[in-house]
């Protein structure tokens, strides 16, 4: 990996630079003073820490959406707090990782190189620790210092342009600032304890001895014809968080940790699968989806799905796995879904925003179908090129296929219409379907729900 070197441009200070993109990415002076005290701590002990400076413009393909896909894939494994991310000048990234995680930085770097197979920046495999024109590899022992030099003086050219962070004149620390590549976002109005280690034991013990049963929520999804009217197609099983943590744990931020949190809903897997058969009985739809992570199909926890699988054979059975789960661990993902088809279960990615929808490719990853979910970006997209796009995107993947959810009013459901998505999920077609009546297509927009 090549020095970053003092003389080189630092992140400019004013502009829309001065934030980090909403993906998770760590930039501006935000970044510079993270990157600086990180580096400070590390270097006292810099064993195992690896750098990958990735160049996303040595790519054909610069377009904003592939930028945005960048990042998305980037922010992914910036949710492990054992990974860092910054955006540097000429819009290169560097992540920090130990070498125990270099696997999953590659199955990042060869998940970009997927969007552009034909690419001569991907023209040769991806190695761990191998140059390449996509990537360029160090350690913190080689090249740390010389990074800390560079990022110290960045920083104090950056705070003589605009006050220090949370200062008049500078930056703010706030709901509105930039979030933590972890999601963590400003702490000052807590939701509770951090998640630790030891309370993570001491929930573990709890899920094994709570009764879940009635924990346990259930959504349709569903289809809407020409005349407004609404088939059932599928049914989503899942435990709401909140409620659980409410009952379990009031007084625990469940979310403060992402490692932790990822466990912790690992184990709450088990125990749902464990419970599952007899709230899939009583599910009238023909299909039934079930949120889990990759390492609990590849695990013991997988066992009793396995089983209700054989209960049911007329019940077609999709697991939703979200997209980071997917792109943490990329090898992982395509053994577990070539596993799933091989039982007759359907694969569903799950926590697709705009830009994820406008890049990812339902066939190439195996899935069966993608959930999109709804936001105000992507009722902005209409009647836009980029929209035109993403209306092609979703034809191409099968309308049928792609899930519009968080569905609220109906003006989520016709803008999801008009993009092309077939199925539609969210607490406005709860009502209807709990009324009996009929969407009204190209109707007034109806608020709330």
């Amino acid at each position: 990996m090549s020095r970053v070197g003092v003389g080189e441009q630092g992140l400019e200070a004013g502009g829309e630079d001065i934030s980090a993109p909403k993906t998770g990415l760590l930039g501006g002076l935000r970044g510079l003073a993270v990157l600086v005290t990180w580096l400070r701590d590390t270097l006292r002990q810099p064993l195992g820490y690896r750098l990958a400076r990735l160049r996303p413009n040595v790519l054909r393909r610069r377009s904003p959406a592939t930028r945005a896909a960048i990042h998305d894939l980037v922010a992914g494994l910036a949710r492990d707090p054992e990974i860092k991310a910054f955006l540097l000048p000429d819009d290169e990234i560097l992540v920090i990782h130990h070498q125990t995680d270099g696997p999953r930085v590659l199955a990042a770097l060869n998940a970009i190189c997927a969007l552009d197979p034909r690419d001569r920046a991907c023209s040769a495999p991806l190695e761990l620790g191998r140059d390449s024109p996509l990537v360029a590899w160090s350690q913190i022992t080689t090249d740390g210092e010389a990074l800390l030099a560079w990022a110290e003086q960045a920083l104090s050219e950056a705070l003589s342009k605009t006050g220090p962070l949370g200062t008049p004149g500078g930056p703010e620390i706030g709901l509105d600032a930039p979030l933590l590549a972890s999601g963590a976002g400003d702490r000052g109005t807590s939701r509770g304890r951090p998640l630790t280690p030891e309370g993570l034991a001491k929930l573990e013990n709890a899920l094994v001895l709570a009764d879940l049963s009635n924990q346990v929520r259930r959504q349709r999804m569903v289809m809407i014809g020409d005349d407004g009217a609404l088939t059932p197609v599928m049914t989503e099983l899942f435990v709401d968080i909140a409620e659980l943590r409410q009952t379990i744990a009031p007084q625990v931020d469940l979310f403060s940790n992402a490692w932790l949190f990822r466990r912790f809903t690992a184990t709450l897997d088990q125990r749902m699968t464990a419970f599952i058969g007899g709230y899939v009985a009583a599910v009238e739809t023909p299909a039934v989806s079930l949120n889990l992570n990759v390492a609990t199909l590849l695990g013991p926890g997988f066992g009793p799905l396995r089983e209700v699988s054989r209960r049911f054979p007329q019940m077609t059975l999709i697991v939703e796995l979200r997209l980071d789960d997917v792109m943490a661990d990329l090898p992982a993902y395509l053994f577990a879904r070539e596993y799933l088809h091989h039982l007759g279960f359907k694969v569903l990615i799950d926590g697709l925003g705009p830009q994820a929808m406008l890049w990812l490719d339902r066939k190439r990853l195996g899935a069966d179908y993608l959930k999109a979910q709804w936001s105000h970006d992507l009722g902005a997209m209409v009647d836009t090129a980029e929209g035109a796009a993403l209306a092609e995107r979703i034809r191409a993947s099968g309308s049928a296929r792609t899930i519009l959810c968080r569905c609220d009013d109906s003006h989520a459901v016709e803008v999801g219409r008009k993009l092309g998505c077939g199925v539609f999920q969210g607490f406005y077609l709860d009502d209807l379907l709990r009324e009996g009546r009929p969407h009204d297509v190209g109707g007034r927009r109806e608020e709330g729900g």
